[in-house]
């Protein structure tokens, strides 16, 4: 809900503070989502230390660990937990294709967004065992904090009870998010760079009909986020432990 300004950050937000349908509130101060921490400079690690996170659940590619690596500081409080999906490799390949508008990209960029819904539970669950076991504040972040970290955060607010209204602006709160087309341009080089203006904006946000497909997967599978959630071992009893400790009146 709150970007953090932490200097060097990427996408770094306080996704805390929303209401849920029950009436209560997600705790500010122990949620938070972000891009890759590479660019964190002396300052920003400073205050990010000063944040209490004490687990980090680091959703990117090992090649892409290699390229933007963490600050060591911060090694001890990470957990690796690598999501490669096909429809990022289409993606990437459709950058070089100069036949391809930027449609054919948001729609490579809906598929990869269903396919963490469809076929990474595995992946999922380790996330929310990471959750389940956070002793102070816990972050998950990929490299944008857009797509893979967006799911998952849109996940866990869902658990907590939060809306799918509400769920859908934190989504695309990242749309609003300073330094990310810098971050992307720099990472993704010279085919991003190249692109039209429209692909761009593609490429550096998000728009609702990803994550509303990623959600309409979630159900045609498996009838609601919360049987979704049951199957990947987040039960009734777990979302009970989760909405004690991160939810507040």
């Amino acid at each position: 809900m709150t970007f953090l300004g932490v200097e060097g950050s990427i996408n770094l937000r306080d996704f805390g503070g929303y209401r849920t349908k029950d009436g209560a509130e997600v705790l500010r101060g122990r949620l938070f989502r972000s891009g890759a921490m590479v660019n964190l400079t002396s300052d920003g690690l400073e205050h990010f230390k000063s944040l209490d996170i004490t687990t980090i659940c680091d959703l990117r590619r090992n090649e892409e660990v290699s390229m933007s690596p963490t600050p060591e500081v911060l090694h001890p409080f990470c957990r690796h937990i690598p999501i490669k999906t096909a429809s990022m490799l289409a993606l990437q390949a459709s950058l070089e294709d100069k036949n391809q508008t930027s449609e054919h990209r948001a729609e490579h960029m809906r598929a990869m967004t269903e396919e963490l819904a469809s076929d990474h539970h595995e992946e999922y669950r380790r996330l929310f065992e990471c959750l389940m076991n956070a002793e102070g504040g816990f972050l998950l972040h990929c490299s944008a904090g857009k797509d893979r970290t967006g799911f998952g955060a849109a996940m866990i607010l869902l658990a907590l009870g939060v809306t799918r209204d509400i769920v859908m602006e934190d989504y695309l709160l990242t749309n609003e998010a300073e330094c990310l087309r810098g971050f992307m341009q720099q990472r993704m080089g010279s085919p991003v760079s190249s692109l039209d203006r429209d692909s761009l904006e593609v490429m550096m946000g998000v728009r609702a009909d990803y994550l509303n497909g990623a959600l309409d997967v979630v159900d045609q599978q498996f009838g609601s986020a919360e049987t979704y959630l049951d199957s990947i071992g987040v039960t009734e009893d777990c979302r009970t432990n989760l909405k004690e400790r991160y939810l507040t009146d």
